[in-house]
């Protein structure tokens, strides 16, 4: 009896019945599979800059943008050796993790991307718990290397009509890259990220030009 409760003390109890037993019929069961389109689609124009922001698993579907990215330049390259991709408007990720070493995703990876695309693919990475603190001793987030970058932002986003993809933590993150990204709208339109930085916030809104894909 005591071997049987213990080993009975190991297995994992999962609601499967669902609520009020709904996915429950007669022993038979019927679970719902919901699938979301996605509105992640890189610019086909590879001449426009793209800008990623994705700490944490975020960064996943910017993994996959960024080999989409290195295999046209490899077909590119191989097409026009001498030309190349010097003509190509630069991809940005920001990345955001806690250790270099404890979560830091796809990190062989990123090197070896950077050999194709070159200066075409620049790459910010917060370290929480490790990197370098702001003046009042705070963490740096993906937000804080975002405000650092901002003539480039600026130059992308007003100038060369660039995208803008987030990806990640709805709560706190996007909210603080909205923030970040009104304040150099504002400020790239002799205003304020209040009136001004919403006003083309909203804008890239509109046109597609900034989408995300944030939970809670």
């Amino acid at each position: 009896m005591e071997g049987e409760k213990l080993e009975r003390a190991h297995v994992p109890l999962y609601a499967i019945d669902g609520p009020r037993g709904a996915y429950n019929a007669n022993s038979v069961y019927k679970v719902p599979i919901h699938v979301r389109r996605s509105t992640f689609r890189l610019p086909t124009n590879p001449r426009t800059p793209v800008i990623m922001i994705g700490p944490g698993t975020g960064v996943a579907p910017f993994r996959g943008f960024v080999q989409e990215r290195v295999a046209l330049a490899e077909r590119t390259i191989a097409k026009h050796p001498e030309s190349g991709i010097s003509d190509w408007g630069t991809m940005w990720l920001f990345y955001g993790c806690r250790g270099a070493n404890e979560d830091f995703l796809y990190k062989e990876e990123w090197p070896k991307y950077s050999e194709v695309l070159g200066d075409k693919f620049q790459m910010h990475v917060a370290i929480s718990r490790e990197g370098p603190r702001k003046p009042d001793g705070s963490k740096i987030y993906v937000q804080d290397l975002l405000w650092e970058q901002r003539e480039k932002i600026r130059d992308a986003l007003a100038d060369k009509k660039g995208y803008v993809y987030v990806c990640g933590d709805a709560k706190n993150m996007s909210k603080a890259v909205e923030a970040v990204l009104m304040r150099i709208l504002g400020e790239a339109n002799g205003g304020s990220a209040a009136v001004e930085g919403q006003k083309e916030l909203n804008m890239l809104k509109e046109k597609s030009r900034y989408l995300t894909d944030v939970w809670s």
